[in-house]
């Protein structure tokens, strides 16, 4: 069952743009800046032998796409075109995969439960 009552950001209709916010922050803890001279963390993995950048763009690129096809307020897409929300969730699965489970082997951390978890 759809709830937009449920959703971040609900009330100032930005739930996508929010999200949209999130990935630039980490496009550019990845990637960093260029332009500000802040190197991001594919340099230091890219030290360590360990290649990212394809597959971290393919995954933003994929996002973006799906985020952009919702074309309206997140509130009213979840009713109206369902369709294209449940690809952009999956498409943001997919990024916060290949982050939590590849990014972070290749840094040789290991993700542990947290107050936060909701347990």
């Amino acid at each position: 069952m759809p709830q937009p009552g449920q959703l971040e950001s609900r009330y100032s209709g930005r739930s996508v743009e929010d999200i949209q916010d999130n990935v630039r922050g980490i496009e550019t803890l990845f990637f960093g800046d260029v332009g500000r001279g802040i190197k991001g963390l594919d340099s230091y993995l890219d030290a360590r032998g360990r290649h990212f950048d394809v597959r971290m763009r393919q995954a933003i690129a994929g996002v973006d796409a799906a985020l952009s096809d919702i074309g309206m307020p997140l509130s009213e897409a979840i009713e109206v075109n369902p369709g294209a929300v449940e690809t952009a969730s999956l498409r943001v699965g997919d990024l916060q995969r290949l982050i939590q489970v590849d990014v972070i082997n290749a840094l040789s951390l290991t993700v542990s439960f947290n107050d936060n978890d909701g347990d």
